[in-house]
């Protein structure tokens, strides 16, 4: 049984457990937010990394395009001509050489229709790619607030724990 003199003493002895408790719960928090924000930048530092390389692929394949796009107009001037050059030495003309040079043209066509295709294929691929990576950057950031106590309210609980113990022991 706790009398009136020792309530003093428990009470002082309470709000220095409590103001330890507060300094112990302000250095974890300070922690804990500077580990959040720690782990938040490498989150998004990853994602950077992998826009980076989306955007050097985006490169690469519009290069790839471009080059085979060049290459099949290339053959088929190169096929086209060699037609041409083969009609005239044997004089064939008319319809069955024009019929030569219009399937040549739809060929040529039908190459360049399917990197067309590819390229967007690809595209639509590498945009998909980016979308996620964000998407996983967002779902991996930690949003949650992390609570600093607050002086007056942990001592006011200590000094409500003493008040409880001194009543508790009065009661009994």
């Amino acid at each position: 049984m706790m009398s009136f003199a020792e309530f003093p003493a428990m009470a002082t002895l309470g709000g220095m457990k409590s103001l330890g408790s507060f300094i112990l719960n302000r250095r974890q928090a300070k922690a804990d937010k500077a580990w959040q924000k720690y782990n938040n930048a490498l989150t998004r530092m990853q994602n950077a990394q992998n826009q980076n390389a989306i955007t050097v692929n985006e490169g690469l394949l519009a290069e790839r395009t471009s080059r085979a796009k060049f290459a099949v107009r290339q053959a088929a001037y190169r096929t086209q001509g060699e037609a041409e050059m083969s009609a005239a030495a044997v004089g064939a003309t008319g319809n069955n050489v024009e019929r030569v040079l219009a399937t040549l043209k739809k060929n040529e066509s039908r190459e360049l229709t399917q990197l067309d295709r590819d390229f967007e294929t690809q595209a639509l691929q590498l945009a998909e790619q980016r979308t996620a990576s964000n998407l996983q950057t967002e779902m991996q950031i930690d949003y949650k607030q992390i609570p600093s106590p607050n002086l007056l309210s942990t001592l006011l609980t200590g000094v409500g724990d003493v008040s409880m113990k001194f009543w508790e022991s009065k009661l009994k």
